[in-house]
């Protein structure tokens, strides 16, 4: 695709009547067999698809891009990809190089708007790292919101990153998802079981983070100049719940607010946790910190600062580790009145003290 289009499916093929469109009665299948790339998109061009089914796709042996995008790939074009099923495309099979956005991969965009989507059972590489099982962004302002990712898998082995959605040095807006399900290495290592970030000021806000699995967190930021996290519910993934990190060159520095972060394993919010690692500046205000190893901690030794204010702290071995954290109007060992914590319902009670 190299023009600005339109490419609508769920046509009832009728040739006579009213013009019936539905996606979901009448699927309009774009596959590709296991064999080849679905959809390339390039140059100045705001093409749109909506409501196609776009499956099976493989870009290990494309000509262009390589490797990256199984389903689509654009590169320099402001795509819309919207209500579309996105699912059982792979990237790349190899072990030399990562693999880049199992479903999507977008490079160099201006502006484009990923919403409304199925983004499931994707791969970035089913022979060695990975990146993005769902989308992978490079370079790139995108609005994802709206989306279900689900049971996409970054890569087989302990560097992939980002089960669900992969993002370097893109100032993406990421609203209104869930991501469940997804895993950023087969091998149960990697870093970003629902999402990773590197570089940019990604805003993320008012998702759904469940389920994810990672040895690193279910969110991992890395390097970021400034991340925003806001009214996300970030629960029962393993590997920890938030990570941030950055270095002497690249330090990173973060708001928390209003996110109910709970039942993510050892750790909840973690500054440089882990090694000589650290130069993460984060101020949290009024989150949730529940059920875990330790609720929040930051390297020591490392330049690591938190500020946490009207934090509600429960059932957490250890509420704050590490050093550098300031602490202000917090709650420790209150019940925040989860709907149905044990059945996976981390929603609030009216009553709620949070």
């Amino acid at each position: 695709v190299t023009r600005t289009i339109n490419l609508l499916g769920g046509w009832d093929g009728s040739p006579s009547g009213d013009v019936v469109r539905d996606p979901e009665a009448f699927p309009s299948i774009l596959d590709g067999e296991g064999q080849r790339r679905v959809v390339y998109i390039e140059g100045a061009s705001i093409p749109t698809l909506d409501g196609l089914t776009i499956a099976r796709g493989y870009a290990n042996d494309a000509s262009l891009g390589t490797g990256c995008g199984g389903g689509i790939y654009s590169d320099g074009a402001k795509p819309k990809i919207t209500n579309n099923v996105i699912t059982a495309n792979v990237a790349f099979s190899g072990t030399v190089a990562f693999g880049l956005g199992g479903g999507i991969c977008v490079l160099n965009a201006a502006s484009s708007t990923i919403s409304g989507n199925r983004i499931s059972d994707n791969m970035a590489n089913t022979g060695g790292p990975g990146r993005g099982g769902g989308i992978a962004l490079v370079d790139s302002a995108v609005l994802i919101e709206g989306n279900l990712f689900e049971h996409n898998t970054a890569g087989m082995t302990r560097n992939s990153q980002g089960g669900g959605i992969y993002a370097y040095s893109s100032p993406a807006t990421v609203r209104g998802n869930l991501l469940r399900d997804n895993r950023a290495a087969v091998d149960g290592w990697g870093s970003g079981g629902g999402l990773f970030t590197q570089f940019g000021e990604p805003t993320i806000e008012a998702n759904t983070i469940v389920g994810n699995a990672a040895a690193r967190a279910a969110v991992y930021c890395l390097q970021n100049a400034h991340i925003t996290l806001i009214n996300n519910v970030i629960t029962d993934n393993t590997g920890g719940g938030v990570v941030t990190r950055g270095n002497t060159v690249a330090p990173l520095s973060g708001t928390l607010a209003n996110n109910t972060i709970a039942h993510n394993g050892d750790l909840e919010v973690g500054l440089g946790p882990s090694g000589p690692f650290g130069y993460a500046t984060l101020v949290l205000t009024n989150n949730l910190i529940v059920s875990h190893t330790t609720g929040l901690y930051a390297n020591p030794g490392y330049t690591n600062t938190a500020v946490a204010d009207h934090t509600l702290f429960c059932g957490n071995d250890t509420d704050p580790g590490g050093s550098v954290i300031t602490r202000t109007n917090e709650s420790t060992g209150v019940d925040p009145l989860f709907v149905d914590a044990a059945g996976g319902t981390d929603h609030l009670l009216l009553q709620s003290p949070a």
